[in-house]
């Protein structure tokens, strides 16, 4: 296996500006970023998935609904974050 790219990440827990759900449409991607710079949001832990915060508000199913609370919640004990949004 080829290594491409080397990272190092501090092992210590940080302190996210949000958790961020959205879509994962590329689109609008530089939308997202813009509002959340301009909402004072420079460490967002993002939560992409197909359909956003759809899929919260309108889920198709409660297996996509829990799926979805499941992924926001499932950093709680490492990370630690100031707000959530959507």
């Amino acid at each position: 296996m080829q290594k491409i790219f080397h990272f190092d990440s501090p092992p210590e827990p940080y302190v996210s500006d949000a958790a961020v759900l959205c879509c994962f449409d590329e689109r609008i991607r530089l939308a997202v970023n813009k509002f959340l710079r301009r909402q004072g949001i420079l460490r967002p832990d993002m939560i992409v998935v197909a359909g956003g915060a759809k899929t919260l508000a309108s889920p198709r199913n409660d297996f996509e609904r829990d799926f979805i609370l499941e992924q926001c919640g499932c950093q709680c004990g490492s990370i630690r974050r100031r707000a959530c949004s959507s």
